[in-house]
């Protein structure tokens, strides 16, 4: 904990190369965490760029003595919410559902070849995240994929445990009954 702390007086201070370090030490960590909420590689990877950006600008108001992944959540989870929201905007502007769909399905498989990502985890995560709300989609994501706690949930979407509780399982509700109609068609 004490290297951590040094680490990041450091980077409140300017240093660079400090921050390089925080970055290459949560970059897949915060990765992963957007593609369960996005479900799209390349969006993740914009979240993931600006969240740092972000961390880079407010590093001042991090407390040391506190924990950096709550924080960088929080941040990734806000982000997060702002794509889907754009993305729900634009697809109901400018485009049918079904071409959106196979322009991110297009994308994510030329994605997954260049970086040997597993095809079959993002498949299973865009089947389950598919058609919740964005509060949903980030509280399951948290609790169910990144398997947070109640309070870290609390403090990193802003919402009370009650919201939070219904949230999920609504989340939960609707994953069950996708799962449960593609177990009939088979």
């Amino acid at each position: 904990m004490p290297e951590l702390y040094d680490i990041f007086l450091r980077c409140q201070n300017g240093d660079l190369a400090a921050f390089r370090q925080v970055v290459e030490t949560h970059q897949s960590f915060a990765f992963s965490l957007a593609l369960r909420m996005l479900c799209d590689a390349e969006d993740a990877r914009d979240v993931v760029q600006e969240s740092f950006i972000k961390v880079w600008q407010n590093i001042g108001q991090f407390d040391p003595n506190r924990k950096f992944t709550t924080w960088l959540y929080k941040i990734i989870t806000n982000l997060c919410l702002d794509y889907l929201k754009a993305r729900k905007r634009k697809n109901r502007l400018f485009s049918s559902p079904l071409d959106s769909k196979v322009g991110n399905l297009a994308r994510a498989e030329v994605d997954e070849e260049k970086n040997c990502m597993n095809k079959e985890l993002i498949k299973e995560i865009k089947m389950l995240a598919e058609g919740l709300t964005p509060k949903q989609r980030i509280v399951f994501v948290l609790r169910d994929l990144q398997g947070l706690e109640m309070d870290q949930v609390v403090k990193i979407t802003g919402l009370n445990k009650s919201k939070i509780k219904s949230n999920l399982y609504h989340a939960r509700m609707n994953i069950r009954a996708k799962l449960e109609a593609l177990e009939k068609e088979k």
